[in-house]
């Protein structure tokens, strides 16, 4: 298994797991997604506190997500997490549209199917037709997998089930819409879209 190293000291650590405490005390205590999640991950504890000291034991000695060698290095070892930071990326790089990404224009591969997953969990629906809206009319560079990638995610948040939806003026050409529900789509639904 490929190890992917962070260069770091014990400090380091500290540092960012404090962050991580004001962050959730400030922005995720009270968010729906972030209470589904803790209560996923609390791994029969009894009383789980988000501090700093709970985090370390928790990410390095109860799940085992990170291990801490003797140079101060911290490596990941759980490709879950990886995923994880993979779509808190994508969904950083993603300002204007899909398209003007790098993250989102890479081919995917097997493995990209829980980064799509994970988006279609992280991102609300609204923001995912935001991404949609704002490729209206773009041409997809050659090779480029921008839309196949949004659309696998919308595919995920809509169950697979993408019937009345407008496709009007998108670049399909690298998109599979197949067991969508489209059976009946009507060909306005399309109009001014590319597709192969």
């Amino acid at each position: 298994m490929q190890k992917h190293y962070v260069d770091c000291d014990i400090e380091d650590i500290n540092e960012w797991f404090s962050e991580a405490e004001i962050f959730y005390n400030t922005r995720c205590k009270d968010n729906p997604f972030f209470k589904k999640v803790r209560s996923l991950t609390q791994l029969n504890i009894k009383e789980w506190n988000w501090n700093q000291e709970s985090i370390y034991q928790m990410l390095f000695d109860k799940m085992v997500l990170f291990k801490l060698t003797s140079d101060n290095k911290i490596y990941f070892i759980h490709q879950q997490f990886r995923d994880c930071f993979s779509a808190i990326c994508m969904i950083y790089d993603a300002s204007t549209n899909v398209e003007e990404s790098s993250l989102w224009r890479m081919k995917p591969t097997h493995e990209f199917y829980n980064v799509h997953m994970l988006l279609a969990d992280l991102l609300k629906l609204e923001q995912i037709k935001t991404y949609i809206d704002n490729m209206r009319g773009v041409v997809c560079s050659a090779g480029s997998y921008a839309m196949y990638s949004l659309m696998e995610v919308f595919k995920l948040k809509k169950n697979f089930n993408l019937q009345g939806f407008n496709f009007e003026r998108l670049d399909l050409r690298n998109v599979s819409l197949k067991h969508c529900g489209l059976d009946n789509a009507g060909k306005k639904n399309f109009e001014h879209s590319l597709i192969t």
